[in-house]
């Protein structure tokens, strides 16, 4: 199973002048020439920077040149001895006088210098590896060997949890493999019994459920098919509807080719005949009402069918399920011809592409609010009865216009116990500040208040050492 998450693509990397080789002494002192030159010969730079400016960058695009605009690809440079290098310079040199001249000659020679330098790449390669296996045939070389043999297993790695559930003869039944990118993804990992196991994975905020099974086959008691299904129907009842859910199984069945009656279920690319346990895969399919076999809706080869192939049979026994509105994530679904899972059995794959549409947070307007809980304070009492008063003009019974008085005792809170910041407030960790952090806390929003009523060099210096004095 291949998933896929869509993200934006990379944006594309614009060319650049290489600014870096002015720590060069030669490419400096040339680009000084030319810029002067560029100049008219005046040691001192004009008035209008804009000229000026434009000036340097192009005389420092002709002297340094540019970059190609694409991403640096990782080469391996390891081989490469004191021969290519300089080859290389060479055909740097050349790259960059085909550039500002666009003859033959220096084209001619350009190319010549490519072909060569591909000719010492290879030469220096094929040497390395010849010393490399020299080294290695000594006994000195066997610990390089072990060590190189490491490496690569680890480096060709990419699975990072196995889950298998085997019989008492010790034989695999049913498996879970998961790369390493979804390792940390995992939630849960359950084993419903010997032959049914789920798994459930969050990626990028959409939730996948993989189950996986291994059906009795064809010869098996009726009583014990009964019981797989009917686990298999208790994991997926289990499932919440707006999860994705993947069933991977061997089912020891053949649904067969067409899908006349079975259209909600099933595609017409199927395998052979139906058979017995095939037509309960497609009744499981019914049952469930929105799964479906997503192997027979992709029209394949025969050899990219046959998922079970030994002597002379060949036949389709291993499927993989969705449910119907998962089918349009589906990009793909075949049978990878000369890899084998298991033995007589061949690998089926899909390739699947999560659609992660993330919710945009809804904007709670939030109002800026009088801090009236400051009242309880007498201090803040106390001035706010007196601005209250000059306010009113020094009157003591209040105006029988309540608007107008409203108004006024409004903005004179505003003024003195101020107004709250209109943000969410923040769960901050409080439990551990003492007393003098506390106070330290006090003077520092009694400075913030004074910095917003009075805008003054001294108040915002004032407000940033407390600030920074605080830390909190």
């Amino acid at each position: 199973m291949t998933l896929m998450v869509c993200k934006r693509k990379r944006s594309k990397i614009g060319k650049k002048t290489k600014w870096w080789k002015l720590k060069k002494g030669e490419c400096c002192e040339d680009f000084r020439q030319k810029l002067r030159q560029a100049l008219g010969g005046q040691v001192v730079l004009p008035d209008d920077w804009e000229t000026t400016a434009e000036v340097i960058r192009v005389t420092g695009r002709k002297v340094l040149g540019v970059s190609s605009g694409r991403r640096k690809e990782d080469k391996e440079t390891w081989s490469w001895n004191e021969g290519v290098h300089d080859s290389i310079q060479r055909k740097r040199l050349a790259k960059k006088k085909w550039d500002m001249d666009r003859t033959k000659e220096n084209r001619q020679e350009y190319k010549e210098l490519q072909r060569r330098v591909k000719r010492e790449v290879s030469k220096a390669k094929q040497d390395a590896y010849d010393e490399l296996y020299t080294r290695l045939d000594t006994r000195e070389g066997q610990k390089d060997l072990y060590r190189l043999a490491r490496q690569r297993d680890r480096d060709g790695k990419d699975v990072q949890q196995v889950r298998v559930i085997k019989d008492r003869d010790g034989r695999v039944l049913t498996s879970v493999v998961l790369k390493e990118e979804f390792g940390r993804n995992v939630l849960e990992v359950k084993r419903v019994s010997d032959r049914v196991m789920s798994l459930k994975l969050e990626i990028e905020g959409v939730m996948l459920n993989v189950v996986s099974g291994y059906a009795p086959q064809v010869g098996c008691e009726l009583e014990e098919k009964e019981r797989f299904w009917s686990e298999l129907d208790e994991v997926i009842e289990s499932i919440l509807t707006g999860e994705r859910v993947v069933i991977v199984a061997d089912f020891n069945g053949h649904v067969g080719e067409g899908n006349t009656g079975d259209e909600e279920v099933m595609g017409k690319f199927g395998v052979k005949e139906r058979n017995l346990e095939g037509q309960m895969v497609v009744d499981f399919a019914l049952r469930i009402l929105d799964m479906a076999v997503v192997n027979t809706y992709f029209q394949k080869r025969e050899e990219h069918r046959v998922t079970y192939k030994s002597g002379g049979r060949s036949t389709q026994v291993d499927y993989i399920l969705c449910r119907r509105g998962s089918l349009k994530e589906i990009s793909d679904c075949k049978v990878v011809v000369g890899e084998s899972v298991a033995r007589q059995h061949r690998m089926v794959v899909f390739r699947m592409t999560l659609m992660v549409c993330k919710r945009k947070r809804s904007k709670i307007e939030i109002q800026k609010k009088t801090k009236w809980w400051k009242l309880k304070k007498e201090e803040c009492c106390e001035d706010f009865r007196q601005k209250l008063r000059q306010a009113l003009g020094g009157k003591v019974v209040l105006p029988d216009d309540w608007e107008t008085t409203a108004e006024v005792i409004r903005v004179a809170g505003r003024k003195v116990l101020g107004v709250s910041s209109g943000r969410k407030k923040e769960d901050k960790e409080t439990w551990w500040l003492n007393e003098g952090v506390q106070d330290s806390v006090q003077r520092k929003r009694l400075a913030k208040k004074k910095w917003d009523m009075d805008r003054t060099k001294e108040n915002r210096q004032e407000n940033k050492e407390l600030q920074q004095a605080g830390g909190v």
